[in-house]
């Protein structure tokens, strides 16, 4: 009997994300994704303050020195490379802070706000709120000025930076200035009586409102920026257009609070967070000033508890579509329990893989009739179905349901070589002894072979699909 013996080698493959290498925690950790933790309760245990060291960037209450002394010495001690931001709003303060300790920046703001008689007032002459137990202030140019004869944008810029900042003799890296708009007359939908922010006993027309809203904005942002110099960072949260100052922005609440994508199960609004609207992350994070880095944050809330998220729900598919969105850019990802609360100390073991450095910007391909977004990483893919529709698994790329994504190896497209024979001898009727080289796979060994036989004679071959 003529055997013909056909020898093919098989390349080792994975689609797993968790056989990529794990990163380094709290040490500067290199490449992506980068983590964001925005933590506001002063309230912590030794042990919490080992687990705050773990992110790249960690945004703290500006009181968190006062309640604890060591925190940020502790925390530098253990990851020298993270970058710490005092956090603080730009406009109002929290009723309580009237009862804070005299020495705490909380206190010294409420003092300064209400000497100056800063509060925004509506027309029945009761305080604005833009939530619950905050006092907004009057943010546009028809503020009262203080006995300093500041306007509060002009008191609340030197505040940040004698105070707050404290001249650059303090502890932090940087600043978030929460609250940061563009306009505020959608207040007036939420609160019994309109806005007067000139004190005149009529509403405020909402166009004039917003346009005295951005400019006093402006002039606040732009003169903390003048007194804080170039070199450190300072952003904002929220849609704002603060491009020249600020060094980016949190996406809060991400993907939502906007036009839902059409048809989106989960009420998301993917597109108009990430790449369509004004305040898009993919747009702004081009637009902001890089220097000293960029600070683009893609957050997103999900129930849990202190410690960890709950783990149902769907919680994987959203946290890896939100965390793979912060991806597709170069910003940072946060994730943290009830947005209106912010200290969480949660840390996914997505974020121990390690994807290196970006190959280039993200991407659009098709697959299935659908348009996916993508980004390659040095030692990863990320992709994204935001689509309704799953895509099937092809040869280049991975199957997805709809709102999904995918982080881990790329394909590999490129086979391993041809399998060379150096000897056939036949044992019996039924087996023999083959020894061949092994083939090149890129660097890598093949992980298997797979051997088939034909009876015809070898010059009559059959194809390999024929063999046996």
């Amino acid at each position: 009997m003529n055997i013909k013996i056909n020898l093919r080698a098989h390349r080792i493959a994975s689609c797993l994300a968790g056989l990529l290498v794990p990163a380094a925690q709290g040490q500067g950790r290199p490449g992506y994704p980068k983590i964001y933790n925005i933590f506001l309760s002063n309230d912590v245990t030794s042990e919490e303050i080992d687990l705050l060291a773990r992110y790249d960037v960690l945004a703290l209450n500006i009181d968190f020195p006062y309640e604890n002394p060591t925190g940020i010495a502790q925390i530098r001690a253990l990851n020298p490379d993270i970058q710490i931001l005092g956090y603080i709003p730009i406009n109002g303060t929290n009723t309580s802070h009237e009862f804070r300790p005299p020495e705490t920046v909380s206190y010294k703001a409420w003092k300064g706000m209400n000497d100056g008689d800063f509060w925004l007032y509506r027309v029945d002459g009761g305080y604005a709120s833009d939530w619950p137990g905050k006092l907004t202030t009057n943010l546009t140019p028809n503020s009262p000025v203080n006995a300093q004869g500041e306007k509060y944008w002009e008191w609340f810029a030197r505040f940040v930076y004698e105070v707050a900042w404290e001249e650059g003799n303090g502890p932090w890296d940087g600043i978030i200035l929460d609250d940061v708009w563009d306009d505020i007359a959608w207040l007036n939908s939420l609160i019994p009586s309109p806005i007067d922010s000139d004190r005149n006993g009529i509403p405020d027309d909402n166009v004039q409102l917003n346009l005295w809203w951005k400019a006093a904005n402006d002039s606040c942002v732009t003169r903390v920026r003048e007194l804080l110099g170039p070199n450190v960072a300072l952003m904002g949260n929220g849609g704002n257009s603060h491009i020249a100052e600020l060094n980016g922005t949190m996406i809060e609440n991400f993907p939502r609070h906007g036009p839902v994508d059409q048809g989106n199960p989960y009420g998301y609004a993917w597109r108009h967070w990430t790449v369509d609207g004004p305040n898009a992350y993919l747009v702004r994070e081009q637009q902001y000033n890089p220097t000293p880095n960029g600070l683009m944050v893609v957050h997103t809330p999900w129930s849990g508890t202190r410690q960890a998220p709950n783990p149902a729900n769907g919680f994987e598919r959203h946290k890896r579509l939100c965390l793979a969105t912060a991806l597709l850019g170069d910003g940072y990802f946060a994730m943290d329990e009830d947005w209106d609360e912010h200290d969480s100390l949660w840390w996914d073991p997505d974020y121990d893989i390690y994807l290196g450095a970006p190959l280039g910007p993200a991407y659009t391909v098709q697959s299935g009739g659908q348009t996916l977004w993508r980004r390659d990483y040095e030692a990863a893919m990320v992709l994204i179905n935001p689509n309704n529709s799953a895509v099937a698994s092809t040869t280049e790329l991975p199957g997805l349901a709809g709102w999904s994504a995918y982080i881990g190896p790329p394909p590999d497209l490129v086979p391993p070589g041809p399998v060379t024979v150096i000897s056939a001898e036949a044992l019996s009727g039924s087996s023999a002894r083959l020894l061949w080289e092994a083939p090149g796979d890129g660097g890598s060994a093949v992980s298997s072979y797979v051997v088939r036989y034909s009876t015809s004679p070898s010059t009559q071959g059959p194809s390999w699909v024929q063999a046996t």
